[in-house]
């Protein structure tokens, strides 16, 4: 475990990697659709995430971390992008 990173006790959804769908969006969303394709943008090493959860069906996203996913990619490849930090 990371020093200062303990996360024992705590109930978490893991999962850092993540490429999908836009389904729906909030009142302050201002770049992203419905229907958009994107990808995680990493903002913090992989080792202090800001966004965990991406292994559930759905999860919530700032929308600063994401990124339109280009066509040419697989959802696979989009998602293993925010690993290479």
């Amino acid at each position: 475990i990371v020093p200062g990173y303990d996360v024992a006790g705590v109930v978490i959804v893991p999962g850092y990697d993540v490429a999908g769908v836009v389904v729906r969006v909030g009142s302050k969303v201002k770049k992203l659709k419905i229907g958009d394709e994107y990808h995680h943008v990493n903002e913090k090493p992989v080792h202090h995430p800001k966004q965990f959860g991406t292994l559930a069906e759905f999860t919530a996203v700032e929308e600063k971390l994401l990124g339109a996913k280009p066509m040419s990619w697989s959802f696979a490849e989009a998602a293993s992008i925010s690993l290479g930090n």
